[in-house]
């Protein structure tokens, strides 16, 4: 089982600023599975496309009974069993349908976690996933990730509803954002 997390709430969340949430998300759930020496992988998966224009389903931010949202890019957190422990069940995945992989949306409406079979069909039945997404091992995305929130800026450059801690940066740069959000950067060539 992925970990679970009792209260939700507890964890650092601020609405439209999903790929914060998901920085602080990595930390928390590195952190229990480094306690607890359980063996998943851990990712950050950015969903966009050229035009900024996402279509997903079950989203709380929804106006629509259906939870529809059209994002300009939505970032959540892929768990996945590692290869080894996938080896050690293969017999076992072979004769039924066990789960390997969960997905942490903190704006979904579905469960948290949510296995990510569910989660593709109930939320991204419009996104074409091989073209629209970039994932990320928390490792790296802890390492480098860094935004100055400056996406978020309104008309008179204030920033609209920030979270209540600084911004986070790195010690190369205060903004690389677009370059994860962007689905034809080759992040191997993109300067951190």
């Amino acid at each position: 089982m992925p970990p679970q997390i009792s209260d939700k709430s507890s964890l650092i969340y601020t609405a439209f600023y999903c790929e914060e949430n998901v920085y602080h998300l990595c930390k928390t759930i590195s952190e229990i599975l480094d306690k607890n020496n359980e063996n998943y992988e851990v990712y950050a998966c950015f969903i966009s496309n050229k035009t900024r224009s996402v279509p997903i389903k079950r989203q709380t931010a929804a106006k629509s009974p259906d939870g529809f949202v059209i994002w300009d890019y939505h970032v959540i957190l892929l768990l996945k069993e590692n290869d080894e422990t996938l080896n050690k069940k293969r017999q076992e995945l072979k004769k039924k349908r066990i789960i390997i992989s969960w997905i942490y949306d903190h704006d979904t409406t579905l469960s948290f976690p949510c296995d990510f079979e569910t989660y593709a069909r109930e939320s991204l039945p419009l996104v074409d996933l091989p073209e629209y997404h970039r994932i990320v091992s928390s490792e790296i995305f802890l390492r480098v990730f860094a935004s100055d929130r400056s996406h978020m800026a309104s008309n008179n450059g204030a920033t609209i509803s920030p979270p209540n801690y600084p911004p986070i940066f790195t010690a190369e740069t205060k903004m690389n954002l677009p370059s994860f959000i962007s689905m034809t950067e080759n992040l191997d060539s993109a300067e951190f």
